[in-house]
């Protein structure tokens, strides 16, 4: 009988045990110091309004259902080395992830918060604050974005995802909502839309493929882009910013039509910006006192590089170059162009100004015609109005100026080590010590050789320019010559100017530009015997080179 009772109680236990494991295998999470529960919705209910609370999940979650959050609940999601994936795919449940009502989500812990939503997959209003790990995507095809944050009341809504996104638009942030991304966005149509005021910021890149369409549109914002910008879609364009907005690529622009248009607005493009199609009017344009800095080229295939209308100013740092025009300024528009204009050499013109437009080039134009001045040649104007440059002007009460530097002003030393001069001044002690520095050094004992205005011209560039970021153990050990220019910067030449000549080591000879664009050297016994040898690189060919030593 003893035997038949411990058997039966066996088989209770037993079935007891089971029956708790059975319940133990449903719970999906817990409140942190509270309950656990079944489902993540039970346990968001469960937290009580203005209250931060944790919950921890206890197994990925895998639903295709909107998690709302919204009443004020201040929720942190602990995804305990779990995933939580929300995958919705019908009009229905329109949104993956809808914070609400002054409510907040912030997920932490190892595991990722993935949100695929039919029309978003965050939607965020109404003094919401969402950070969460993990990719957010919307599949619609049209009109579907992969954030949607809207702050309305002056009751900020706040969105940052560490991870991709990606829609028929990427994000749209509007009427000052903030979205934070660190990942790459990219959208079928668009990339992101700024509306109405709104703080972005992407870490990585931007690119979309809608045809016709903007990749970042912005109307009133605060925007840095840490990565490149892309439009692919036939007749896209980059950007679009306006309405005083401040704009921040750290990358390039690449796009089919138009690169930039912006109006109004403060903005700085660190890379190049690019443009492909033959049809396209611009490549950068800058309206309605609008200042842009470019740090690299302007390249593109079509009417113009650069437009500057309306008292807009635009510095580019690299090359300019379109088909039929490099730069064209009207109502007192204003381009300073750092390096060379170029424009096709059977048609183009390199600058057009007219209407009080006026242009700065501290390098040269390689065009069909350097300069008109709307239908008019225009004139030089002596003695210049700007110290060293060369003044072309129409005239008349409404004048136009364009300055080009003149070439008599532009001087390049060269230090050669074709026979091993470099080599022995790091020997001596100098390796570290940057070009500009050499070149003081160097210059007692170089009478006439090293200018004065010269050394004063690159004391005065700035001070990210090579000769001031280069040391000279950087050139050690090569049979290289360094063109160090006036404005600061270097070019590495592969000509042996040192085989042409069997002289003492360490004589200098004067070099001039002749009308080949070639650079002789000049031999005091006869200079025309002397060989023409090409400098390549960098705009040593668009420099007097004042001295070579090696």
């Amino acid at each position: 009988m003893k035997q038949i009772f411990l058997i039966i109680s066996f088989v209770v236990l037993s079935t007891a045990i089971l029956s708790l494991k059975s319940v133990a295998n449903n719970v999906v999470c817990e409140i942190v110091g509270g309950a656990q529960y079944e489902t993540i919705d039970a346990a968001i209910a469960a937290v009580p309004a203005n209250t931060p609370t944790t919950i921890r999940l206890l197994q990925t979650i895998d639903r295709t259902t909107t998690l709302n959050i919204n009443g004020s609940r201040k929720i942190t999601l602990d995804m305990n080395g779990f995933n939580l994936n929300i995958t919705v795919s019908t009009s229905t449940n329109g949104a993956a992830l809808e914070v609400k009502q002054n409510s907040s989500l912030t997920t932490t812990g190892s595991g990722t918060f993935n949100a695929s939503g039919f029309i978003y997959g965050i939607y965020a209003v109404e003094g919401a604050v969402v950070n969460i790990t993990g990719n957010v995507s919307a599949t619609l095809s049209r009109s579907a974005s992969g954030i949607y944050a809207f702050e309305s009341a002056g009751v900020p809504v706040s969105v940052t995802v560490n991870g991709d996104v990606s829609g028929y638009t990427g994000f749209i942030a509007a009427s000052g909502a903030e979205i934070v991304v660190n990942g790459n966005i990219t959208g079928g149509s668009a990339g992101f839309r700024v509306l109405n005021g709104g703080d972005v910021y992407v870490s990585g890149n931007v690119s979309s493929s809608g045809a016709s369409e903007n990749c970042i549109s912005i109307y009133t914002g605060a925007v840095l882009v840490g990565g490149n910008v892309t439009a692919t879609g036939d007749g896209s364009n980059g950007i679009y910013v306006s309405n005083n907005s401040t704009l921040t690529v750290l990358g390039s622009i690449f796009a089919i039509q138009h690169g930039i248009s912006a109006y109004t607005s403060h903005v700085v493009i660190t890379g190049n910006i690019s443009t492909s199609l033959a049809e396209s009017s611009y490549t950068v344009y800058a309206g309605n006192s609008t200042e842009m800095n470019i740090g690299g080229h302007v390249v593109g295939n079509g009417d113009v590089g650069v437009v500057a209308e309306t008292s807009s100013k635009v510095t580019v740092t690299g090359n300019i170059q379109s088909l039929y025009c490099g730069i064209r300024v009207s109502q007192s528009g204003e381009v300073f162009a750092k390096s060379d204009v170029i424009a096709d050499a059977t048609v183009g013109v390199g600058v057009n100004a007219y209407s009080v437009g006026k242009t700065t080039i501290d390098g040269t134009i390689r065009a069909y015609k350097d300069l008109i001045f709307g239908e008019l040649e225009g004139a030089p104007v002596t003695p210049s109005t700007k110290e060293g440059f060369l003044t072309y002007s129409d005239g008349g009460d409404y004048a136009s100026y364009i300055w080009i530097k003149d070439p008599s002003t532009q001087e390049t030393f060269i230090i050669s080590n074709e026979e091993g001069l470099i080599d022995e001044l790091i020997r001596s002690g100098l390796g570290e010590k940057n070009l500009y520095e050499i070149l003081v050094i160097l210059q007692p004992y170089l009478t006439g050789r090293i200018p004065d205005n010269f050394i004063a011209n690159l004391a005065n560039s700035s001070g990210d320019k090579e000769v001031f970021t280069k040391a000279l153990s950087q050139f050690a050990g090569t049979g290289q010559c360094i063109g160090i220019n006036a404005n600061g910067t270097i070019s590495i030449i592969p000509t042996s100017f040192r085989a042409y000549y069997d002289k003492k080591e360490f004589l200098f000879y004067s070099f001039a530009r002749n009308n080949t664009g070639r650079v002789k050297l000049l031999c005091a016994d006869d200079p025309e015997q002397a060989p023409a040898v090409t400098v390549q690189g960098g705009t040593v060919s668009d420099c007097i080179i004042s001295a070579i030593m090696w």
